[in-house]
């Protein structure tokens, strides 16, 4: 073989090398990607410290709010299961803080469940207060909105990291 066409493989070689490494370059990117995607999305669901309740009314909240920070909640629609009740209580103060359980039901059978201590006392505190009176209350579908708010500084002294949550009364059409 004469030197040019020694030359010549040569370069169509390293033609089909760099578009190889192109081709996996790319490849690798859209993994890499896909992986960081997949991580975030992994930490939101499993973020130490807060319960699936705590991040969904979070992200409702986050989405949601208009100008005065507040909006409503309509856990019917915010839920990601079927349900026809949920039971909410709170029965004692613990530890200085408020101790809150919330129970969705479907024909009698738990559905799903949180009970979680607001946590104002950890670097980062925040979470979800129901603001109502008594230990108990009951709410169905058709009546299972919320007015979601923060109050600064109304709970621990916490800055307005919590996000309050106040039962719209059947026939309130006030806007958010």
């Amino acid at each position: 073989m004469e030197y040019n066409e020694i030359k010549k493989i040569s370069k169509k070689i390293l033609k089909v090398i760099l578009w190889a490494a192109g081709i996996i370059g790319g490849i690798c990117t859209i993994a890499l990607v896909f992986a960081i995607i997949t991580f975030v999305v992994w930490y939101i669901e499993n973020k130490p410290s807060k319960n699936k309740f705590d991040r969904r009314i979070g992200w409702e909240y986050f989405w949601n709010k208009d100008n005065n920070g507040e909006c409503i909640i309509d856990l019917a629609e915010t839920m990601p299961f079927e349900w026809d009740s949920l039971v909410f209580t709170s029965p004692s103060w613990r530890f200085d803080t408020h101790y809150t359980k919330i129970t969705f039901m479907r024909n009698g059978n738990v559905v799903y469940y949180a009970d979680w201590f607001p946590y104002p006392y950890e670097e980062h505190p925040g979470g979800v207060v129901f603001m109502h009176e008594g230990d108990m209350f009951t709410a169905y579908p058709h009546d299972a909105k919320f007015k979601a708010y923060k109050d600064d500084k109304s709970l621990f002294d916490s800055e307005g990291k919590f996000i309050l949550l106040k039962k719209v009364e059947q026939g309130s059409h006030s806007a958010p």
